[in-house]
């Protein structure tokens, strides 16, 4: 019994630190369409991303700061910015 506690409680810890780093960034969308994205991060790690309308989070695992590219358009992000779309062009707010 102690030894599966101990798992368990292992298993939480983990699980808590990678939510704890990931890259979080507020994103408001104003065009009423979803965009298909790519978060560029340290060592050039690509990671896509879909921008729903309205507000939503993006988020990855990997650390920052990373570069969200749209379209023809992009914009660096450090952890916690707000970004919006407008006009298919991507801005920090």
């Amino acid at each position: 019994m102690k030894r599966s506690f101990g798992a368990i409680l292992l298993l939480a810890v983990v699980m808590y630190s990678a939510t704890a780093f990931a890259f979080v960034v507020r994103c408001h969308n104003d065009d009423g369409k979803t965009y298909q994205g790519v978060f560029v991060c340290k060592g050039n790690i690509k990671v896509p991303v879909e921008i729903s309308s309205g507000t939503t989070s993006l988020s990855t695992q990997n650390d920052g700061p990373c570069e969200l590219r749209i379209g023809g358009s992009s914009v660096t992000l450090n952890e916690g910015d707000n970004i919006e779309i407008k006009g298919g062009t991507v801005s920090k707010q």
